[in-house]
């Protein structure tokens, strides 16, 4: 379940994970994305445009219920 993307540094490796049942556990498990994500957290400085993609996204995959979970972070960058 390990890919590769290409982005700004080059080829650096992408871990994918598959959504599905797992061995052992009931069949009535709820195993939805929206069960699972407790929060999205955007970089600190994301900007009032950044926050409206990311909800936006949320909502045309078809999980509108996780666009009030996406938070800017607090934390700040260190040098």
């Amino acid at each position: 379940m390990i890919g590769y993307v290409t982005g700004p540094r080059g080829v650096q490796p992408k871990l994918k994970l598959k959504i599905e049942t797992f061995v052992g556990l009931p069949e009535t498990t709820n195993l939805s994305l929206s069960k699972l994500i407790d929060r999205i957290i955007l970089r600190p400085l994301s900007s009032a445009l950044a926050l409206s993609a990311c909800a936006k996204m949320v909502e045309s995959l078809g999980y509108p219920e996780l666009k009030d979970r996406i938070k800017r972070s607090a934390i700040p960058y260190r040098a």
